[in-house]
């Protein structure tokens, strides 16, 4: 049960992670 939590955990961190990147290439300009 822990592990299960635990990999929900960090698959919540990764997709969080990648959204806060994309927002900050918007916000950057790189993405063309």
């Amino acid at each position: 049960m822990r592990g299960e939590f635990g990999n929900f955990i960090k698959l919540l961190m990764q997709q969080h992670t990648v959204k806060s990147v994309r927002i900050n290439v918007k916000g950057s300009g790189l993405d063309r």
